[in-house]
């Protein structure tokens, strides 16, 4: 996983580097890490669920605020 998504990712839930340590059972260094690139990210199945799902309702949210409003029938 590339240092950028994984820092969309965090974001874009609110998450703290730390708060994915633990979610993640790792060490916080480990998670400095991955979030400099310093090392590929070898991230858990797990992880990889919650990233995708973050990045998506980021998505989502980005496109419903440019959208234009539905106009009653």
């Amino acid at each position: 996983m590339l240092a950028s998504k994984l820092r969309e990712a965090l974001a874009s839930v609110g998450l703290s580097q730390g708060q994915f340590a633990a979610l993640c059972n790792v060490n916080p260094r480990t998670v400095r890490r991955w979030v400099a690139a310093d090392r590929r990210t070898p991230l858990s199945r797990f992880a990889r669920l919650i990233i995708d799902d973050a990045l998506k309702k980021a998505r989502h949210a980005s496109q419903d605020r440019t959208s234009p409003p539905e106009q009653g029938r």
